[in-house]
């Protein structure tokens, strides 16, 4: 048998490669830390004042068929339908309600200070575009455009149809607003816009919110001053009580409930024409709305959903015969995801309207739309 000699140089390679495997073990293992520290760092772009910015929104295309009276581009139109309007069946395509964003966050101080920048496509009657959101907040400070605080947020449910509820004053303004929580307790004031023609001040809304391990509460309040053309000012409130809650597997509930004087134009499907905000006497009219919504994810990629609200509108003086009573509205809906940025839904929805003559005028919608987000 031969014997495999090894050379003084032969000693001396493996001395050194035996030498240098700690640090290369080292040099890997900072390779790996390097790794891992970078997909640890927050996702998006980083600005040079320092804001991580994240985008995001959807492409929304929708397909409508309208069987007694074309309402636009979403069932709000059921406020202007009157015995003048025109009785036929109608059909439209838009993808009006697309829309686009961008946030951003840093760590200060002081706390997180983020901010949000959103439009969408609905300005106009459709085709224009729309700011949604503008607002920066810090500390608890918010100054900008996002929901009024006396919106219930929590409780709108995702309906298709891009006017909403029936029944819940869901509308976005400029203002500024400070937040103080107290663990799953939170309490806010806010100076706002007044979106009325008759507004004579920036209105004040204050809300409560509770949240629970299921769902949460909240009380909102708001003051208004409206001016009439000819008997001077009227003051105007609201309050609303609102509610969510996950009671199954997959299931949500969302209900709200609101009222006031002089406040038609905070509920949604609005008519200046045929539910004004103040009398002939300048008095401000009474008005409630409530609406009650209901959604169960049956799989991860199907889900059904239904609701129901109502505005209701007190008789006052000079009211016209043709002024509205009462607005509601049923949506129906199912919803499918076949891959997880893109939904599909179908939503009937039976929208009526209801005069002071006792005249009904209703309307039923068929709405299909496909979603993609990004």
């Amino acid at each position: 048998m031969k014997k495999t000699h090894i050379g003084g140089l032969g000693l001396a390679a493996l001395a050194a490669g035996l030498a240098a495997l700690p640090a290369a073990a080292q040099t890997l293992e900072d390779r790996v830390a390097a790794l891992e520290a970078r997909q640890a760092q927050p996702a998006g772009l980083t600005t040079p004042t320092g804001f991580t910015l994240n985008f995001y929104g959807y492409v929304k295309g929708d397909l409508i068929y309208d069987n007694s009276h074309d309402l636009g581009i979403h069932s709000g139109g059921i406020a202007g339908i009157t015995a003048a309007s025109t009785e036929d069946a109608a059909s439209r395509a838009h993808a009006y309600q697309s829309r686009i964003g961008i946030r951003g966050a840093q760590s200060t101080d002081m706390g997180e200070l983020k901010f949000n920048l959103e439009g969408d496509f609905l300005g106009g009657g459709g085709g224009t575009f729309r700011l949604r959101h503008a607002f920066g907040e810090l500390n608890g400070l918010l100054a900008g455009q996002t929901w009024s605080l006396f919106t219930p947020v929590g409780e709108l449910p995702a309906f298709i149809d891009a006017n909403g509820q029936t029944g819940a004053p869901a509308y976005r303004v400029g203002q500024v607003r400070y937040t103080a929580e107290f663990g799953d307790t939170s309490a806010a004031l806010s100076l706002e816009e007044d979106n009325s023609a008759l507004k004579d001040r920036v209105a004040i809304a204050a809300a409560v919110t509770q949240k629970f391990a299921q769902g949460s509460v909240k009380l909102a309040a708001i003051s208004r001053s409206l001016e009439h053309p000819v008997n001077g000012v009227e003051s105007s409130w609201g309050a609303t009580i609102s509610a969510n809650a996950k009671l199954w597997e997959g299931g949500l509930i969302q209900a709200s409930y609101t009222q006031g004087d002089g406040i038609s134009s905070l509920l949604p499907a609005w008519s200046a024409t045929y539910a004004p905000e103040l009398d002939a006497n300048g008095q401000a009219i009474g008005a409630k709305g409530y609406g009650i919504a209901l959604s169960h994810a049956i799989t991860p990629q199907f889900e059904i959903g239904a609701g129901y609200g109502v505005n209701d509108y007190d008789d006052h003086a000079g009211a016209a015969a043709d002024g509205t009573d009462k607005l509601s509205a049923v949506h129906l809906n199912v919803k499918y995801k076949p891959v997880k940025p893109v939904t599909l839904g179908l939503e009937y929805i039976r929208a009526e309207r209801r005069q002071f003559d006792g005249a009904r005028f209703d309307n039923d919608r068929i709405q299909f739309a496909a979603q993609y987000s990004f």
